[in-house]
């Protein structure tokens, strides 16, 4: 059994239908600059559903990147399919060096349906899939900057008797001669 069962001092995990928060800050990463085009798109698609939905980190900037890029390599495929269809001619040698036409398999198909394999698993890694979606857990909050305190406030803030800290004073700029002149 697990010691966290028999540990006193032990939390107790989230309860059925509940998830744990994560504890990775939400955040855009930058895009890349040499993102064009159809990955350039895609990027902006996904960062701003993901950062909605707050499940992006600007450590997913990796992952979003590569996923980009296989879906403009994969739109161009499909344009390819689309232009010179499922199946292709070409001319293959026998064994005698006698060319022969033969109609094959267009090998864009098979690249393309690698690229969705591979786009499908770092989209599930992103919890952009509708199985993953629901499972993803939201990145925190980042915490708003603390804006200085006014002087009224540190004294509403101040302990009483407590003497108010020295603030203290900037030294005067002082001005350097030329050593030239």
């Amino acid at each position: 059994m697990s010691d966290g069962l028999h540990n006193p001092d032990s939390k107790p995990g989230p309860k059925a239908g509940e998830r744990k928060g994560s504890n990775h800050r939400a955040g855009k990463p930058a895009k890349p600059a040499h993102l064009t085009g159809v990955a350039s798109d895609k990027w902006d698609e996904l960062t701003k559903v993901l950062h909605k939905r707050r499940t992006l980190t600007k450590a997913d900037g990796t992952q979003l990147e590569i996923v980009c890029k296989q879906y403009a390599n994969w739109v161009m495929l499909q344009e390819e399919i689309a232009t010179e269809g499922v199946m292709v001619d070409t001319v293959v040698l026998n064994s005698s060096g006698v060319e022969i036409r033969k109609t094959i398999l267009n090998p864009a198909l098979k690249a393309a349906n690698a690229l969705e394999n591979s786009m499908r698993a770092t989209l599930q890694q992103l919890g952009a899939t509708p199985a993953t979606r629901e499972k993803t857990t939201p990145a925190q909050t980042p915490k708003p900057k603390k804006a200085p305190l006014t002087p009224e406030e540190e004294f509403m803030q101040r302990a009483p008797g407590k003497k108010p800290e020295p603030v203290p004073e900037e030294p005067e700029p002082t001005i350097e001669e030329d050593e030239n002149q």
